[in-house]
């Protein structure tokens, strides 16, 4: 079936060159691997929630102007691997933004496949070729910035768009763990970028603002990935909560075989980063999605461990065949199949370290 599908994949790319391109997240960078040029990032949708109303400059507590230390060090979320399901619906749930306070994070272990600074630099690679210049980007398909490792959502004020918000709250979450923010974006952040569009976006890379941010986003990567962390911990639930009553056990124990195995939260973090979480119905071809949630349906039985981590690149590497499969022959989407399985290599821990 894997074959039939890459010759499909294949088809569809001969019969459509040419079409335009559907941009897609960056390739990977591996050492000893083949650079390639990184597409413009589009970032996985979801669920949007209501956004918190705007604040008055003068209500927010300033800090000094200081960067975080790059040795900083959160504790270390330790994602359960008990979701609590709530009753069926209908509809999709929304997923609600997530700050946990700091005396609940239990201390990170020394186990390095697990370190935060270690998974950090991880989807750092993944994501913008470990460049700190890619930590600040504007999507020039949509309104908004993507800032930091996990491309968080930034939109200007009052126009706001169909994607969750997601750097407010990042901001909420480091506040929360007492990181030291730049004075600006302590007033600011609530609010919205203070760019207008791409133009101004773009003009603004000498600006001090723009500089304090990128090093900000650069000295905090650890924290944002704790941040991720604690918010993969709400979607599992939510995920389950989307499917049948007789399906939700065989996927719960996927993620559980996964998470237990030893560096098992890197492929979960890194994969919702790459293609999402698999809840948006507008993520689909032919009615058929490639999120995470696909990924762990995909999975067969199997122990925590190495057996587990092979199962989850082999379920990942047939989700993402099945998707150039499904896709329009004009999206030629299999010019980048190549790259999207280098990336799923580094799922296991002898290529990833």
């Amino acid at each position: 079936m894997k074959q039939f599908l890459t010759l499909a994949a294949a088809s569809g790319l001969l019969s459509a060159c040419t079409s335009v391109p559907v941009p897609v997240t960056p390739g990977l960078v591996l050492p000893n691997a083949m650079l390639r040029p990184a597409p413009v990032f589009v970032p996985q949708a979801d669920p949007v929630i209501a956004q918190p109303a705007a604040v008055n400059n003068n209500t927010l507590p300033v800090t000094p102007a200081i960067a975080i230390p790059a040795s900083y060090t959160p504790a270390a979320v330790r994602v359960s691997t008990t979701p609590t399901i709530a009753n069926s619906t209908d509809t999709i749930p929304v997923i609600p933004v997530f700050v946990a306070p700091a005396s609940t994070l239990p201390k990170a272990t020394g186990n390095s496949l697990e370190d935060l600074n270690w998974l950090a630099a991880r989807i750092m690679k993944n994501e913008a070729g470990g460049d700190p210049q890619k930590l600040l980007n504007w999507n020039e398909r949509e309104n908004f910035a993507t800032l930091g490792i996990g491309h968080f959502i930034w939109y200007p004020a009052n126009n706001k768009g169909r994607y969750t918000e997601s750097f407010p709250a990042f901001v909420e979450y480091a506040r929360a763990h007492n990181a030291t923010l730049p004075r600006w974006l302590a007033n600011q952040y609530k609010q919205g970028a203070p760019w207008a569009n791409g133009a101004t976006f773009s003009r603004a890379q000498n600006d001090p603002q723009y500089r304090e941010l990128r090093d900000f986003l650069q000295k905090s990567q650890n924290l944002q990935a704790n941040f991720m962390a604690a918010r993969l911990q709400q979607t599992i639930p939510v995920m389950l909560q989307t499917l049948p009553a007789q399906e939700r056990q065989r996927v719960q124990n996927n993620y559980q075989t996964v998470l237990k195995s030893p560096g098992g939260l890197y492929p979960l973090l890194d994969y919702v980063q790459f293609k999402g979480n698999g809840l948006n119905p507008a993520e689909r071809y032919q009615n058929q999605g490639w999120g995470l949630l696909q990924v762990l349906q995909d999975m067969q039985t199997t122990e925590p461990g190495p057996a587990a981590l092979a199962e989850f690149r082999r379920a990942a590497d047939d989700v993402l065949v099945r998707r150039i499969a499904n896709a329009p022959a004009s999206s030629r989407e299999a010019r980048y199949l190549s790259g999207w399985l280098n990336r799923i290599s580094t799922y296991n821990p002898g290529r990833s370290g």
